[in-house]
């Protein structure tokens, strides 16, 4: 990464990328939607919570936004979600 670039410039992500994963359960198929934004509105994502945070430390930072769909009902439906993070 290119050092002489502002810290804000560096960790900045594109404005918008989304993915989708297509996927089988138990004979049904459904769709894993994925998007990935640029944190524009701290407060928005429940940093305030966070207590004495400095709200402009996040600017930029990725947020990523998860759905499920599947037309599976009650407990065909019941699916897990694991997040890693590294």
């Amino acid at each position: 990464m290119d050092r002489k670039l502002s810290n804000r410039a560096a960790r900045r992500v594109q404005q918008a990328d989304s993915i989708a994963v297509p996927f089988e359960l138990r004979g049904f198929d459904g769709l894993v939607t994925l998007d990935r934004l640029a944190n524009e509105d701290p407060q928005r994502w429940g940093y305030r919570l966070l207590g004495h945070f400095p709200m402009e430390q996040p600017l930029g930072f990725p947020v990523m936004w998860a759905s499920v769909s599947s037309p599976a009902e009650g407990y065909r439906a019941a699916m897990g979600w694991i997040q890693l993070v590294y």
